[in-house]
């Protein structure tokens, strides 16, 4: 009797898991919500029969992943970049979460695994688990610049008025806009999880739990573009955050606190003399002589071109505001007449828009409702003079059409086309042509086989023509448009 009572007691236990190792459920309904360039929302059902789940995110295909019976903390790494995200409790209802502090045009692989935690220990169920590729996106220009005509004369200020037509937004809620959403991430350090972030100068972290404050952290919102150089107002600099300028989220660097002090308004150069450094940052600074004009700063590599395209957009946006000219060297204050255009725009030519920063814009221009165009076009850069905010070309080249007949192969193919993608697959034209005419577009790829053609007709003037290409493939293909006088062909890739 003993016995049978025993063999029913244990069986209970079994039944109600005291004895079970690992869940026999896996979590179900698996998706993708909504996709952003920095982000993207997932949801999903973590069965009641298991204590929980445990998300796993990684850059590169989840193959063969085997998870030790162990505990796993959000942020750790379980090899090479595998990376814990999240950890889920059961429960009926479906579970929405937001996956932020991503880069743009980047494919993300998840799995999730349900495991049971009990007194025999950490037991994950690794049979089939569900997984998920995420693409986020990239540019997301949509008609942003649609009302701008680069050939003209006023293309310069109506880009500027276009800039700063946005949403105010309170410089002191930067750290609740954009740290989470961007510059946020989990890590796990002597047993504990953690948050971090970087310094975009000069690499140093700073490690916290909880939320992210300025205080704890001793990071700062620097201005790219110096106060000093931009305060017209007359206000005490610190006051200048009250106005659009001191508050424009384009133009504020994450950094760390002694960073942005040795920064101080100095320009960005080379040092050559008594150079120091601090993280993977370098300045030179001659503390007895703040006017030295060898006093400058070098940020990391990878941001180089970012301080350049923060510069080239507060000056165009800005310019003429209150009357004030913006340029290097007939406007702004302090030391921006030594700072060298030459070397920013050499800056940003090295270091072009990488995935981070095309994520950056996207989410500034989510809530400012502004773009920096030198991400969204950088050889724009190449047409303006920052030293006095003015025309040097036409931007991209776009040109009134020549339409004589006699006109050369060569002269001919120098009829000036440019896109750029709205959405994913989807491109706008945009082109300049003396009168309405039809135009025949090809697709091409790499082999020379036409993979898609259309005609239309262009008008007179500046012209804007949706192309739409869900149904090709993802890879290098050649862009062709005719018209009886015009041709064109020019290397398009679609991600």
């Amino acid at each position: 009797m003993r016995l049978l009572i025993i063999f029913v007691f244990c069986s209970i236990l079994r039944v109600n898991g005291f004895y079970g190792q690992m869940p026999t459920q896996q979590v179900s309904d698996l998706q993708v919500t909504e996709t952003y360039a920095w982000k993207f929302n997932i949801s999903f059902k973590v069965p009641t029969s298991s204590d929980s789940a445990i998300l796993i995110i990684s850059r590169s295909p989840l193959t063969s992943l085997s998870l030790t019976n162990k505990f796993y903390g959000v942020g750790s790494n379980i090899s090479g970049d595998i990376k814990v995200l999240k950890k889920f409790y059961k429960g009926t209802n479906t579970i929405n979460h937001k996956v932020n502090s991503l880069v743009a045009n980047t494919d993300y692989y998840l799995a999730i695994y349900t495991f049971n935690n009990n007194t025999n220990g950490i037991f994950y169920n690794q049979t089939n688990p569900p997984r998920l590729t995420v693409r986020t996106k990239g540019r997301t220009i949509g008609n942003y610049y649609s009302n701008l005509d680069t050939n003209k004369a006023v293309f310069l200020s109506k880009l500027g008025a276009l800039l700063r037509n946005h949403t105010f937004l309170s410089y002191d809620e930067f750290d609740e806009n954009l740290v989470p959403e961007l510059y946020e991430k989990d890590t796990f350090t002597s047993n504990e999880s953690k948050k971090f972030v970087a310094c975009e100068y000069s690499n140093i972290k700073a490690y916290y739990t909880g939320k992210f404050s300025f205080s704890t952290t001793n990071f700062n919102r620097e201005h790219t573009l110096p106060k000093n150089w931009m305060n017209f107002r007359g206000v005490p600099n610190g006051n200048l955050v009250d106005y659009p300028e001191g508050a424009d989220y384009h133009n504020l660097t994450l950094t760390d606190g002694l960073t942005n002090q040795l920064r101080s308004d100095y320009v960005f150069k080379i040092p050559t003399k008594s150079v120091k450094s601090i993280g993977i940052a370098r300045y030179s600074e001659n503390t007895s002589n703040y006017s030295d004009t060898n006093n400058c700063f070098e940020p990391q590599d990878n941001y180089k071109g970012n301080a350049a395209r923060c510069i080239f957009y507060m000056q165009v946006c800005y310019h003429s505001l209150l009357g004030n000219n913006w340029g290097l060297k007939t406007g702004l204050s302090s030391f921006a007449k030594n700072q060298q255009q030459s070397l920013l725009k050499q800056w940003a030519k090295q270091d072009t828009p990488d995935n981070f920063e095309i994520a950056r814009n996207e989410c500034i221009a989510s809530i400012q409702g502004s773009r920096n165009p030198f991400i969204d076009f950088p050889s724009w850069i190449d047409c303006i003079d920052f030293n006095d905010i003015r025309l040097l070309k036409t931007c991209e080249g776009l040109v009134v059409n020549n339409s004589n007949n006699a006109l050369s192969a060569n002269e001919k193919n120098s009829w000036d086309v440019w896109y750029y993608q709205h959405e994913p697959k989807k491109y706008t034209i945009k082109l300049y042509y003396d009168k309405i005419s039809p135009v025949e577009i090809s697709l091409y790829d790499l082999k020379g086989q036409r993979v898609h053609q259309e005609k239309t007709t262009v008008n007179e003037g500046e012209n804007a023509i949706l192309y739409d290409l869900s149904n090709i493939g993802a890879g290098n293909y050649i862009l062709e448009l005719k018209t009886c006088e015009r041709w064109k062909s020019i290397r398009l890739f679609i991600e």
